[in-house]
């Protein structure tokens, strides 16, 4: 309604017929305008904020699809070559350095899925599966992978299940193995001697049928007073363990998560110098152990010989990466660079199967699918479409199986992993199965296809790497790989590398000996980089024109770069670093430095 003031308002009427005419006809009235305008201004906002809030959460969505994207790709040719590499012959030194990179590849995948279920479990994206699994099997399993970790250590590794544990149970044995890994690989990890025993046991939870597992290290323990925050995000115990032993302070906070969305409950107990225990409980749902039986599968080999695949995929990198794979394996592999070139390829052949890249250029993985499915008239009978993505978001898989994907593998994937979930998935579906040229005897080794090798555009360089020639170099790193890559790089410029694992064996290396420049990490634990710095400034008298000092850092925040600066460093590196880069941006500093043509004097 209008207001006398000209304005519009919104009203509330209320009302109702006090007297009628002898037809029934309204007469008089009686009731109330009440102005609703501020409430009616606070829906609207309210409406608003939740549009905004919509549009923020799927941008969010679209953000992390792509993020995933851009981190997996690249890292599955990283994890895929590397395994690759392991079974060619290669010599002592490269077989270390093979070794290397799959570690670190397997560490940065495991902080990229990290942060993508915090995201998800934040959102309310997360979604658990209920199906039948073995728990002995699966315990076996990630028991069994855990095991060269603890035999390194010299650490004892056990698991126990209790005999009257159900065979088979229900649930998401991906999620729990999740869970366990993060607890036993945590135990591991803050253990240095003695053992790190797993046991499963039945038990109840609010008087329900429930099963505990208890995982007890004889660790570094947990002071009490840090008991109560272990399960938050971005946090541990003490500072200097995210130092030493690295992590995201990730790992218990979405363990605690996944726990409550399983609807179960974990506890700790934990002694200082003593030992640790996690308690899980979850429901109980006993399965027939039938239903965990894997479909028989015969020899990987057998199946996938003479399987004629489809890869579809865009990248360069990741097409080589799943040939190598199948070639292996005994498959015949074509690759098509998009959809629209697939669905040409199979307008015109047969093939067995097609793993499909779902983001490509002009025709990507649903649109391709679902013009094989309704324009082909291909059936997932005869011809299975197994989805390669590098998205970890539940939409997206979902959108893969209502294009009519059969299923999906995550990048990056190891060749072993490929290979079986191929298996596994062709063996789930008998008609597609019934199709596929099997052979009788074991597939003999087949020969490694040659990889050309390309050399990609370097920077420009900055400085002369001929300059570190017998260069004496100071490597200040807490992190043996990282000490091991520096190093190697060094030294094939020819430069005379040093390395000192913390501050205090830099300041040991400086009093004994004469050092053309210091290549200074900032994280360490007990005496970090910037400390360690301050000492040789003002301890060592060692100025900047007399001893460079380079900081080798992985974080590119503006104020920990200017803090490089103040704690008296000449320059830093940001890691990861290319060997050229690492070498001339060396060389480069050894130049500009006065003193860079004379060794400095030893400090006694």
């Amino acid at each position: 309604m209008r207001h006398k003031s000209g304005a519009w308002v919104w009203v509330l009427d209320r009302g109702r017929v006090i007297e009628r005419s002898a037809d029934g006809r309204a007469l008089r009235a009686c009731g109330t305008h009440l102005d609703i305008t501020e409430r009616k201004e606070a829906e609207q906002a309210l409406i608003a904020a939740r549009a905004e809030a919509d549009e923020a959460t799927t941008a969010r969505e679209r953000f992390l699809a792509n993020i995933s994207h851009e981190l997996r790709t690249p890292l599955n040719a990283i994890v895929g070559l590397s395994h690759h590499l392991k079974r060619t012959p290669t010599s002592e030194e490269q077989r270390r350095s093979i070794d290397g990179i799959t570690f670190s590849a397997d560490n940065l995948l495991g902080v990229i899925n990290d942060l993508l279920d915090l995201t998800r479990i934040r959102a309310g994206h997360m979604e658990l599966d209920e199906i039948a699994f073995g728990v002995r099997t699966m315990l076996d399993g990630l028991v069994n992978s855990l095991q060269g970790t603890a035999r390194l250590k010299g650490l004892s590794l056990s698991v126990h299940v209790d005999p009257l544990l159900p065979e088979a149970l229900i649930g998401d044995p991906v999620r729990l193995n999740q869970v366990l890994a993060n607890l036993i690989g945590n135990a591991l990890k803050f253990t240095s001697k003695g053992s790190v025993d797993v046991v499963v046991m039945p038990t109840t939870l609010s008087g329900a049928p429930a099963f505990r597992v208890s995982v007890t290290d004889t660790g570094i323990g947990i002071p009490p007073a840090d008991l109560a925050r272990v399960f938050d995000p971005f946090l541990q115990s003490r500072a200097e363990l995210t130092r030493s032993l690295g992590g995201t302070g990730l790992g218990l906070s979405i363990v605690r998560e996944l726990v409550r969305q399983m609807h179960g409950e974990i506890t700790l107990e934990s002694e200082v110098s003593v030992g640790t225990t996690f308690h899980l409980t979850l429901p109980l749902r006993a399965a027939p152990a039938s239903s965990t039986e894997a479909p028989e599968i015969e020899e990987i080999g057998e199946i996938l010989a003479g399987l004629r695949v489809l890869v579809v995929e865009d990248n360069d990198m990741n097409s080589l990466v799943a040939r190598l794979m199948l070639e292996r394996a005994g498959a015949s592999v074509v690759i098509a660079v998009n959809g629209r070139l697939a669905v040409e390829r199979l307008r015109e052949e047969r093939f067995d199967l097609a793993l499909m890249d779902i983001q490509m250029p002009e025709m990507d993985g649903f649109e391709a699918t679902f013009r094989i499915r309704n324009d082909l008239g291909l059936s997932e009978a005869e011809l299975p479409i197994i989805a390669l993505t590098a998205s970890a978001l539940a939409d997206e898989q979902r959108r893969a199986q209502a294009s009519g994907m059969t299923d999906y593998i995550l990048k990056p994937f190891k060749p072993d992993t490929l290979c079986v979930r191929i298996a596994q998935i062709l063996a789930r579906n008998p008609s597609s199965r019934a199709r596929l040229p099997l052979v009788a005897q074991r597939l003999a080794p087949r020969s490694e296809t040659s990889i050309a090798t390309t050399t990609a555009p370097a920077s420009a360089p900055v400085g002369d790497p001929t300059l570190l020639r017998g260069r004496r170099i100071l490597l200040v790193e807490d992190n043996e790989m990282n000490r091991r890559v520096a190093t190697l790089f060094l030294a094939e410029a020819g430069a005379q590398v040093t390395e000192a694992v913390d501050g205090l064996h830099a300041l040991d290396e400086l009093r004994a000996s004469r050092f053309d420049l210091v290549l200074m990490d900032i994280q360490m634990p007990g005496m970090d980089g910037f400390e360690t710095t301050r000492c040789i400034r003002e301890d060592l008298g060692l100025t900047p024109a007399m001893l460079p000092i380079v900081a080798l850092t992985a974080t590119a925040l503006t104020d920990e770069l200017r803090r490089t600066q103040a704690a008296g460093m000449t320059a830093y590196i940001l890691k990861p670093f290319h060997p050229d880069l690492l070498c001339s941006r060396v060389a480069e500093l050894l130049l500009a430095s006065d003193d860079s043509a004379r060794t400095i004097p030893a400090v006694r």
